[in-house]
């Protein structure tokens, strides 16, 4: 079924099109047609190859549902398949996670550290368990959020509350090193960076302070 087809162009959207006009606005410098199908049928798809002039493995791939996020390449065009986001609450914050991953990657660095922080209050709500239910140290990426933000004695106290919940924790202890040395608390972070040599020594990659450099 057509939910939409609509045609941009330089950034803004124009009309909305029917199927037939498609070719036409491809056909025009700087336009993007969008179109959604819901649950499209066989025909469906076969009209929009023809309109998009799509290869037929993209067209084969589109057939079927479920598949694994990807990108590939079929000639001059690419296939992509996505997973968007929902807006469900489940225990554990890993809905929060993602988004505040994708917010730092875009450069809000205070919407991640929102996120982030909610997800750290839900994982507060997991029960105990052995193993436990839920085993992400996401106050390592609200450290890393807030270090990236400039709130370093913020991101002290954050590294400091995961190390409480995890000592050997190699990444949260390197965190708060840098979060000392940031705040001119030298003495105290060369005696974190000797915990932190001491749980990594086993490690077979290095940390780098790289990780806490805007972007």
């Amino acid at each position: 079924m057509l939910v939409n087809c609509a045609v941009y162009q330089d950034g803004k959207r124009l009309a909305e099109i029917t199927k037939r006009e498609i070719k036409s606005y491809l056909s025009r410098p700087d336009c993007f047609v969008w179109v959604a199908l819901f649950e499209p049928s066989p025909e469906e798809l076969d009209e929009m190859a023809e309109e998009f002039g799509l290869h037929e493995l993209a067209v084969d791939d589109a057939r079927h549902g479920h598949q694994r996020p990807k990108i590939e390449e079929y000639g001059d065009s690419l296939f992509a398949v996505l997973h968007t986001l929902e807006n469900v609450t489940t225990p554990g914050g890993d809905e929060e996670l993602l988004a505040g991953e994708i917010a730092l990657s875009r450069g809000d660095r205070k919407g991640a550290i929102g996120l982030f922080r909610a997800a750290a209050a839900s994982e507060a709500k997991v029960n105990y368990a052995e193993p436990p239910d839920w085993d992400l140290p996401i106050r390592e990426w609200l450290g890393r959020a807030l270090m990236l933000d400039g709130q370093f004695a913020e991101a002290e106290k954050t590294y400091r509350e995961e190390i409480a919940r995890s000592p050997r924790n190699g990444r949260a202890l390197f965190g708060l090193a840098e979060a000392l040395a940031k705040q001119g608390k030298n003495t105290s972070a060369e005696l974190v960076r000797k915990e932190f040599e001491a749980a990594w020594k086993d490690a077979d990659h290095k940390l780098s302070t790289e990780m806490f450099i805007p972007k």
